[in-house]
């Protein structure tokens, strides 16, 4: 509960800040045949999200004997600034591809968190290791970018990783990962606050790549750990359901992609 209060203040009360020196600096996207918007609308509501779930790690990560916290820092912040410098002066995309593919394999190779095993998905199941890191790296990839594509909508973005997230916090909840639960409902706080300026009027705001870069990631982190991670006997899906569930859960930015 006090990561939920701590990553949503800290996120609310950024996120004037930000809106005040995008105006001032024209910082404003283009609205374009996927926007919901038909005027310029600041982005780099993500600095807000990063912010917060940077302070979250830092200050309380330390209650959970986790190492991986502080590798999934490194990773994040390199996607960060990756999509800071693409909205603020533009990236090449093989460039911005090839920062996600860094970011990706610095969690991978430090955690060995990986996609393992297909459990019977199209007749594949264990994986050698060379192909579960290559399958990892493309997974991650791809969803960041899927997840990108769908923050020009008003609310989209931010419900839908709301919605996902949930979900993880619930099954690491039920399966007793205390530090992979305090992420999750971490960046449910911080999208909630993000969701208020999304929808208002007068104070409008969009994640921006630096925002859906950091989301996306989090929400193929939170799915390569639920394909790979042990399920609670007495949870209601089990292992060699996970592969289904996660297509399922990431169907609408996949189809749309």
């Amino acid at each position: 509960g006090c990561a939920f209060l701590l990553a949503f203040i800290i996120a609310y009360q950024t996120f004037p800040t930000i809106l005040y020196v995008a105006k001032e600096k024209h910082l404003m996207d283009e609205p374009d045949s996927r926007s919901m918007h038909s005027s310029k609308t600041p982005t780099l509501g993500g600095i807000g999200i990063f912010l917060a779930i940077n302070l979250i790690i830092t200050f309380l990560g330390n209650y959970f004997e986790d190492s991986s916290l502080l590798s999934l820092l490194g990773s994040i912040t390199i996607l960060f600034f990756t999509g800071l410098i693409d909205d603020l002066v533009g990236m090449k995309p093989k460039s911005k591809v090839l920062c996600q593919v860094i970011a990706s394999l610095s969690i991978i190779l430090v955690t060995d968190l990986r996609i393992e095993n297909l459990y019977g998905l199209l007749g594949i199941f264990e994986l050698s290791y060379t192909f579960s890191l290559m399958l990892s790296v493309f997974f991650y990839v791809l969803l960041i970018n899927a997840y990108n594509l769908i923050d020009g909508v008003d609310g989209l973005a931010g419900s839908y990783a709301i919605a996902v997230t949930s979900f993880f916090g619930l099954f690491y909840f039920a399966n007793g990962n205390q530090s992979m639960f305090f992420l999750c409902i971490s960046i449910v706080g911080s999208l909630i606050s993000f969701l208020i300026f999304n929808f208002s009027k007068k104070a409008k705001i969009l994640l921006g790549d630096p925002g859906s870069m950091v989301v996306g990631f989090l929400l193929t982190y939170f799915a390569v750990g639920f394909l790979s991670v042990n399920f609670n006997p007495d949870f209601l899906i089990q292992n060699d359901k996970a592969p289904v569930f996660v297509l399922a859960l990431f169907s609408f930015p996949l189809i749309d992609t």
